[in-house]
């Protein structure tokens, strides 16, 4: 019975492989092969997680794909609890925190943030003078969060 059913799987294999003209290989997925473009997309949803970024890559793990998402949007938004967005740079941040929100001072310091106490400004100027004053260290404070134009520039 065991013999049968493992040369049917076999035959099944082997069937799919003359089907495609070679089967791709997913990094995620090496061992795996489905009869049709549509059973692979349905196994992808269900038991792999798509990225809501620009990559619209599959992670096999929840760890994995968050560990991703949070690397490519730090950046929660701070104007609304409710809100879900999130944001690669503080630029987007504050753009969003002023056309979704109606914010006044949409800049936040994260560095502030982080110790648990919410700083806002009115423009990226503003909140890179804060940065200088208050003396945040790069650990506290990542300028990568803002676009180089407006560090350089102050604009």
């Amino acid at each position: 019975m065991r013999e049968k059913q493992a040369s049917q799987r076999l035959l099944r294999k082997e069937g799919i492989r003359r089907a495609f003209s070679g089967p791709t290989r997913l990094s995620i997925l090496p061992d795996k092969i489905f009869c049709s473009p549509k059973k692979l997309e349905e196994h992808m949803t269900k038991a792999h997680k798509k990225c809501d970024c620009s990559c619209e890559e599959y992670y096999e793990t929840k760890d994995d794909y968050l560990e991703h998402f949070y690397s490519h949007l730090p950046l929660p938004c701070l104007e609304e609890p409710s809100c879900s967005e999130r944001f690669p740079n503080i630029e987007f941040q504050a753009f969003h925190h002023k056309s979704a929100h109606g914010a006044t001072y949409p800049y936040y310091c994260m560095a502030c943030y982080k110790k648990k106490y919410l700083v806002c400004l009115k423009t990226a100027e503003e909140l890179l003078n804060h940065v200088e004053e208050e003396k945040h260290r790069d650990e506290e404070f990542s300028f990568a969060q803002i676009p180089l134009h407006i560090a350089l520039n102050g604009n």
